[in-house]
């Protein structure tokens, strides 16, 4: 749908549409940020976007262009025997209470499908937990890859390794930018033009770890942000994925002798850390 349509059918303005667009780009941003931005008073701006959350004009934005979890993302069928009603709804009645399902569809035809978009990393007891269902005859389940999102064109065509490292330099800047980081290791993908970004900080508000994933430049980056404290657990819970990331920026020698040692004990692939 075109912006103008968009205006048309929910009577929104020139304003409503760029701050969909900032808070799809970045939908942490505070408020006082955005009013800025828009050169509005930050009370203005608020009950602009309660307007929009009200009417459901920034929840379809936000939906589609801040998927969660990237890798967690599957493309599901699951064929059913019959087109009876009451089959179907007993199946799109356990994807939505059981399961985070992100979108249903369904196929029409002989043998009705349902598919869709699912997160999950359960792919085995997702197939045998709808393999139990008496009018269920196949399930299958795969991994998906995003290409596109509202509002951005389509890419097309491998990404050079060299134009990924210019795209991760430029990224990395901009995280030093908000400053008070430890250390900063990247893992590079180029096969699946995917960049891994682990940013370790002294501490964060409430928590030990969280992680987001973005598009940049057509390429996926997938953070993780973390204290010490966490990175060190990571060596005994995923030391292969820990042993792929080089180290990009550390604040001192001392921090820097530290990463070090852990990733050495994750590339050995030990079970007991010693640090």
């Amino acid at each position: 749908m075109k912006e103008n349509e968009v205006k048309k059918i929910f009577g929104i303005s020139e304003k409503d549409i760029t701050l969909v667009k900032l808070l799809i780009s970045n939908p942490k941003i505070p408020l006082k940020n955005l009013a800025k931005i828009l050169g509005v008073t930050k009370q203005a701006l608020a009950k602009r976007k309660r307007k929009l959350e009200e009417n459901e004009i920034i929840k379809s934005y936000l939906f589609w262009n801040v998927l969660p979890r990237f890798e967690l993302t599957k493309y599901f069928e699951i064929i059913l025997e019959s087109s009876k009603i009451e089959d179907e709804m007993e199946v799109i009645k356990k994807l939505d209470e059981e399961w985070t399902t992100a979108i249903i569809w369904k196929i029409p035809g002989k043998k009705t499908v349902i598919a869709g978009l699912i997160l999950t990393e359960r792919v085995k007891e997702f197939v045998k937990c709808f393999s139990k269902i008496k009018s269920v005859i196949d399930v299958k389940i795969t991994p998906v890859l995003m290409r596109k999102f509202l509002g951005e064109k389509t890419k097309i065509g491998k990404i050079s390794s060299e134009k990924i490292l210019q795209t991760v330099e430029r990224e990395i800047e901009n995280i030093l930018e908000k400053g008070k980081i430890l250390a900063i290791l990247y893992g590079f993908f180029p096969e699946e033009e995917n960049v891994d970004i682990c940013v370790i900080k002294s501490k964060i508000r409430g928590k030990e770890f969280y992680s987001y994933e973005k598009i940049l430049d057509g390429i996926y980056f997938d953070y993780h942000i973390m204290t010490y404290k966490a990175f060190k657990e990571f060596a005994t819970r995923e030391p292969e994925w820990l042993a792929s990331l080089k180290i990009k920026f550390t604040a001192n020698k001392a921090i820097e002798r530290k990463i070090n040692k852990i990733l050495r004990y994750s590339r050995k692939n030990s079970t007991n850390l010693h640090i």
